[in-house]
């Protein structure tokens, strides 16, 4: 599964990932936060959409995405 910048308001077009909370490899279960990232209007939390294990990451901290970048692949449970 491809974990993406979600949306976070109609003037904001991404934002910094600040900092992962897991790395490749680690396992992680549906809604566990799996990294920060900070607009120019707040800072969010995004959580793992399944349980599974995170077998790529895409963006690096420090970097910005765009809305609907993919940030990390999961590899879904079965």
């Amino acid at each position: 599964m491809l974990v993406t910048m979600p949306e976070m308001g109609e003037d904001i077009n991404g934002a910094k990932l600040t900092s992962w909370m897991k790395k490749v490899g680690d396992s992680v279960q549906y809604d566990e936060d799996l990294l920060e990232v900070t607009s120019d209007k707040a800072v969010f939390c995004i959580p793992a959409p399944c349980n599974g294990i995170i077998t790529k990451i895409l963006v690096c901290e420090n970097e910005t995405a765009p809305i609907d970048a993919v940030l990390c692949e999961i590899e879904e449970d079965k």
